[in-house]
């Protein structure tokens, strides 16, 4: 089975943030709105982290949540409470995934 995760980059969730994110709960999907997408990738690792918002009327603990997107489809995440702003919840999540050394071959054509 393929991790879907690893077929989105920064760079596709930036894209998609324009669009509502719904984060499953066993009382219904929690509105999510993805506010910031911070690449510090580098060349041996891909690092990036996602802060979102959401009602803090719905708090979510920290967890794995089926979310669901209209250009990314459904996939689980990670994300933990980072902050409350009155009526806003906080929640991060974030990406660190080491990127394969080149092998140094050179092909012949």
């Amino acid at each position: 089975m393929t991790d879907v995760l690893l077929e989105f980059s920064a760079e596709a969730f930036a894209e998609a943030a324009s669009a509502p994110f719904a984060a499953g709960t066993t009382a219904g999907p929690v509105p999510l709105r993805l506010l910031d997408v911070v690449d510090s990738s580098t060349e041996r690792a891909e690092q990036f982290s996602l802060v979102f918002s959401g009602p803090s009327a719905v708090p979510l603990g920290q967890g794995t949540r089926r979310v669901e997107h209209p250009q990314l489809g459904v996939f689980p995440l990670f994300v933990v409470p980072v902050g409350s702003d009155g009526d806003v919840t906080l929640y991060q999540a974030v990406f660190n995934r080491h990127r394969p050394e080149p092998s140094g071959l050179l092909v012949a054509s």
